[in-house]
C-alpha cells in the first residue's frame, strides 16, 4: 500500500494548520485500515458466504498481510465457504496450507484470524492462540478414529450421530443400524461367497435334501455266521458290502428264506429327507453395530 502521508508536511507556503491536519487524517485512514481491521473482532453472517464489517474502518483496502478477528455466526455449511469484508468483495478461505475446509470447520461462536494472502486472492484461516476451538478438535479427532465407512461395535442403542454421544456438545458424522441378524466375516478374493465387501449369504436353519443325507438302505445275502445269514444294512457306500452298520437276521433254511425268496443282493438307493429345519447358529452374542456414512 502507497501512504498517502505527506512526510514533508508543512512546508514553506502551506498553510500549517491544513497541512497537519490533512496528515492525521491520512494516517488515521491507514490506522483505522491495518491495525482497527486487525485488532477488532466483527461476528459472520451467513453459512456458505461469510461477511462482517467493521464499522470503525471507512475504506477498507484488500492487502496482502491484511488481517482480520472474527467470530463465526454459524459454521460453514460447504467445504467453499467465501468471506467478504466491508463490501470489499467476496474471496475464498482457504486453510493456511491452501488446502480447502471440511465443513463445519468453522465452528459457530469460535474466534478465528484470516489474514488475506494476494497471490491466491484468498483468506488464509488460523485460529487464534488464545481461543483452543475444542468442537473442531474433537470432530478432528473422531474423523480420524471413524472415517465413513468405518464400523462402531456398540451395546449401547442410541444412534452415534446423536448429539453429545461421543462428547458433550459434539454432534459427530451420519450412522445407519448395519449387519442385523449377521456375523461378519473377513474378504476372501478367492472364494466367491466372501469376495465382495458387504456380500451376504448363509441361513440360520436348514433343511437337509437326499443329497446332502447321503445314505443307502440295503438288503444283503452274506454267507457269513452260516449259508444262510443275512444281514440288513444301513451304509453311506453305494454297493453291498461297504456297510456302516448292520443287523443280522437269524438263520432261515433255503426253502423258507423269505429274504433270500424276496431280495437278492440290492442297494436300495438314497432315500430320506430332513422334513423340519434343524438349528444352523454358531454360539453368538448380539451386539450394536453402526456404520458410518458421511
Amino acid at each position: 500500500m502507497t501512504s498517502a502521508i505527506v512526510r514533508t508536511n508543512p512546508t514553506a507556503g502551506t498553510a500549517t494548520t491544513s497541512s497537519v491536519r490533512d496528515n492525521f487524517g491520512f494516517a488515521a485512514d491507514e490506522i483505522n485500515r491495518l491495525l482497527r481491521a486487525t485488532t477488532d473482532k466483527q461476528a459472520t453472517a451467513g453459512t456458505t458466504a461469510l461477511s462482517a464489517t467493521f464499522s470503525d474502518v471507512p475504506t477498507f483496502e484488500l492487502l496482502d498481510g491484511v488481517r482480520v478477528l472474527l467470530e463465526i455466526g454459524s459454521a460453514n455449511t460447504t467445504t467453499t465457504p467465501t468471506l467478504n469484508v466491508n463490501g470489499s468483495g467476496a474471496k475464498s478461505i482457504k486453510k493456511n496450507d491452501g488446502s480447502s475446509l471440511a465443513i463445519g470447520d468453522l465452528v459457530a461462536g469460535g474466534y478465528y484470524e484470516f489474514v488475506y494472502d494476494s497471490g491466491e486472492s484468498s483468506w488464509k484461516v488460523f485460529n487464534t492462540p488464545f481461543a483452543l476451538d475444542e468442537t473442531s478438535l474433537f470432530t478432528t479427532m473422531l474423523g480420524g478414529l471413524y472415517p465413513v465407512g468405518s464400523l462402531l461395535t456398540t451395546t449401547v442403542a442410541t444412534d452415534p450421530g446423536t448429539a453429545n454421544y461421543f462428547f458433550n456438545g459434539i454432534t459427530f458424522g451420519t450412522w445407519e443400524a448395519f449387519a442385523a441378524g449377521k456375523v461378519m466375516v473377513g474378504i476372501d478374493s478367492s472364494d466367491t461367497d466372501f469376495d465382495t465387501v458387504e456380500e451376504t449369504g448363509g441361513a440360520k436353519t436348514h433343511a437337509l435334501t437326499q443329497a446332502e443325507m447321503n445314505h443307502n438302505h440295503q438288503w444283503y445275502n452274506n454267507s457269513a455266521g452260516g449259508s444262510n445269514n443275512k444281514r440288513i444294512e444301513l451304509s453311506t457306500g453305494t454297493s453291498a458290502g461297504s456297510y456302516d452298520d448292520e443287523a443280522n437276521v437269524s438263520p432261515f433254511s433255503s426253502s423258507s428264506d423269505i429274504f433270500s425268496n424276496l431280495y437278492t443282493d440290492n442297494n436300495r438307493g438314497v432315500t430320506g429327507e430332513s422334513v423340519t429345519a434343524h438349528n444352523n447358529l454358531q454360539p453368538y452374542i448380539v451386539t450394536y453395530i453402526w456404520k458410518r456414512t458421511a
